[in-house]
């Protein structure tokens, strides 16, 4: 079992004066790379120094490039996280006619979205095909620390709900993982 994890963090994004920049995502993604590897034994994926992808070299290409990389070497053993730090927005869902949105949130017609270098960005929709076309290659996190990552969540249900649904699926993996550590 391999377990490998991807971070992009961005703190600077166009010009200083845009105001868009932030102060501590590079920070976070230091911490999250410190959490990930030295307390359960993840490895960067092999990025320039095998580092988190930060700042001007947080293009549309190199994350996606690092991320396709990551799930083309995945196995169905394998446990795979990528954590963005930066910016989230959202737009008007491009696939209105399919209303692909519904399946997840009825109240929410839009793609949520990460901010990256200049104008480039990621849609939920391009992360979900990514998981879709590799949905038997083990077990992806996703972990966005940016606006609007939390509309995933349904509007149906209660903050309470979520919380509790959060919390069992947390423990479940957790004593996966603690199953399958005591097993091997």
């Amino acid at each position: 079992m391999n377990k490998k994890w991807l971070g992009v963090a961005l703190d600077t994004y166009d010009t200083p004066d845009n105001g868009r920049n932030l102060v501590a995502s590079k920070k976070a993604i230091k911490h999250w790379g410190e959490i990930l590897e030295n307390s359960f034994g993840f490895e960067h994926i092999d990025t320039v120094n095998s580092q988190p992808i930060t700042d001007q070299n947080a293009t549309r290409v190199n994350v996606l490039s690092a991320l396709n990389k990551m799930v083309a070497g995945a196995t169905t053993d394998d446990i795979h996280v990528f954590v963005f730090v930066g910016h989230g927005d959202f737009q008007d869902d491009k696939y209105s006619i399919v209303q692909d949105e519904i399946l997840f949130n009825r109240n929410d017609d839009h793609d949520e979205k990460i901010l990256l270098l200049g104008s480039d960005q990621i849609t939920d929709d391009e992360f979900r095909a990514l998981l879709n076309e590799n949905n038997e290659k083990g077990l992806f996190i996703f972990i966005f620390d940016c606006c609007y990552s939390g509309n995933i969540r349904p509007n149906n249900i209660s903050q309470q709900q979520n919380e509790k649904i959060a919390y069992e699926k947390t423990i479940s993996i957790i004593k996966d993982y603690a199953q399958l550590k005591s097993t091997n």
